[in-house]
């Protein structure tokens, strides 16, 4: 009824509201209708859109036209994303010019939070747009995603919008992975923790990469150690802070840790089995290499003891790296090495204890 009242020719400035509002209730519709209904309702939301842009110009009314471009643009990306393929990636496209253009308003200084906004939507196509697109153009958007992103959080503080930080901060880490840069993955995840330290996704992914993948031990300790700080019963986290011990060289209370986990019956077998390998390994930074050959028959023991389909779970690769690289434990090696690579042997039971049968026959007390 509204829409008869207001006519453009009389009353333009109100018919154009009207038709932005009739954009955002069909936009809204159509984002929960999906399918082609809300396709449907999608693009005439568009048409609402525009209308209004005929008469909420920038030169006379620049915030009111900032403001439609972007709702524009919000509807056009929605709209792209369901289409796909090339009629997806051109509405898209259209996205971005209507962001675009509202930043031609929005400005840091004096709308910083629609100019983060902004951003943050534009950033939103630039990453769709990646993922449509793909090859090495896509990887471009990607990138622009990013630079979107980051101007954003030059208004969007951890402490201000913790919620949309920690948003912003996943988007990038999604983004980050997509284009292999783990070691940005990592940070985006650690950020998290600033704003949720009981984020269980964010320890768990940026503790197994910086241990696991970067091998930036000191910064996975330091995770893990937080974490434990704040949640001192989680048994799994105790496992993983007894080898985060050895991977930075604190061998006297590694072994401690060990000892008490290992005593502990709530810790499962496969995990128990994990920690008395990593319990060899410091034994031999300790100069106790006398105590090897008893450590793994325990081991051997342990593993008989399991199912036919037994296998260990535990990933070894930072141990492994650590081995690597610490000179004292060079003259050990290729043994530890073969020792971890049995372990992580899938075939079941009877495939690692053959492999470990091979390990004792070769082991040796260096002198």
């Amino acid at each position: 009824m509204t829409l008869q009242v207001y006519t453009r020719a009389q009353l333009p400035q109100q018919w154009a509201a009207t038709q932005n509002n009739l954009g955002t209730v069909l936009s809204d519709l159509g984002t929960r209708t999906g399918g082609e209904e809300g396709a449907k309702l999608l693009a005439q939301a568009v048409t609402a859109y525009e209308n209004a842009l005929e008469v909420r110009t920038r030169a006379q009314l620049p915030q009111d036209w900032a403001m439609t471009q972007n709702n524009l643009g919000t509807v056009l990306s929605g709209l792209g994303t369901r289409t796909g393929g090339e009629a997806g990636a051109a509405l898209l496209g259209q996205a971005v010019v209507a962001y675009q253009n509202a930043l031609q308003v929005y400005s840091i200084e004096n709308l910083p939070i629609d100019w983060a906004r902004a951003h943050y939507n534009l950033g939103r196509v630039f990453y769709d747009l990646g993922i449509l697109t793909g090859g090495e153009e896509g990887l471009e958007q990607l990138k622009k995603a990013i630079d979107a992103y980051q101007e954003t959080l030059k208004v969007i503080s951890p402490y201000s919008y913790p919620e949309r930080w920690i948003s912003t901060q996943k988007t990038l880490a999604e983004i980050y992975f997509v284009l292999q840069d783990l070691p940005n993955v990592a940070e985006c995840y650690a950020n998290m923790l600033q704003v949720d330290p009981d984020y269980e996704e964010a320890y768990q992914t940026a503790g197994y990469l910086n241990h696991e993948v970067l091998f930036n031990f000191p910064e996975a300790f330091a995770l893990n150690q937080q974490w434990l700080e704040r949640h001192p019963e989680d048994l799994s986290a105790q496992c993983d802070f007894a080898e985060k011990h050895f991977t930075t060289g604190r061998f006297v209370e590694c072994e401690k840790r060990v000892a008490a986990l290992l005593a502990n019956p709530e810790i499962v077998p496969p995990v128990k089995i994990a920690l008395r390998a990593i319990e060899t390994a410091n034994l031999l930074a300790l100069n106790k290499a006398e105590q090897v050959q008893e450590k793994l028959e325990v081991l051997q023991q342990a593993i008989a003891s399991q199912p036919d389909t037994f296998k260990v779970t535990w990933s070894f690769a930072g141990s492994k790296h650590f081995v690597s690289q610490h000179e004292p434990l060079a003259p050990y090696r290729a043994w530890l090495l073969q020792l971890f690579e049995a372990l992580e042997i899938k075939e079941g039971k009877e495939a690692i204890l053959a492999a470990l049968w091979e390990v004792r026959k070769n082991f040796r007390i260096q002198k």
